[in-house]
């Protein structure tokens, strides 16, 4: 199952994803609604996007995690032999000439982790806690993210 939707239109899910976003990040507070949250292939897709202001300016966190996934603790360790795969993080901004800037974020490896509190693939929603960390390739600084997970209205994609 790929994590983009033939149809960008289609949305699935309510709920928010908070964080807050460390050492300067020019948008410190991440307040995301779910754009997609589907399974199927034995795979959950939750896409999220903080939509910053009307220029255009969003981030987003993009999780990929198994059918199976339980209530405990996972840390970001690639190559673990049961892992949950890192997220993505993306940054989209717009200069003054409204030309589109998307910043590249590189998680920092083996740093991180998600927290499930309560997932439930019958009754479609999952609760949890997360931190990692990333860079951009503008800023060598690293940015420490914190937050919750908190979404219902789980679909099957078809």
């Amino acid at each position: 199952m790929s994590t983009n939707s033939s149809n960008s239109n289609t949305r699935s899910g309510s709920g928010k994803i908070t964080a807050t976003i460390g050492n300067g990040f020019p948008h410190p507070d991440y307040a995301g609604v779910p754009r997609f949250f589907i399974h199927g292939n034995n795979k959950i897709v939750l896409r999220t996007v903080d939509f910053i202001d009307k220029a255009g300016t969003q981030t987003g966190m993009n999780w990929v995690f198994p059918n199976d996934i339980e209530n405990r603790r996972y840390e970001f360790v690639k190559d673990a032999p049961y892992h949950i795969e890192p997220l993505e993080f993306s940054y989209r901004s717009f200069n003054e000439d409204l030309k589109e800037w998307v910043g590249t974020t590189y998680l920092k490896e083996n740093i991180g982790y998600i927290d499930v509190k309560d997932f439930n693939l019958e009754q479609g929603h999952l609760k949890a806690d997360f931190s990692f960390q990333f860079t951009t390739y503008k800023d060598p600084k690293t940015h420490t993210v914190s937050g919750t997970i908190d979404v219902t209205g789980l679909v099957k994609e078809p």
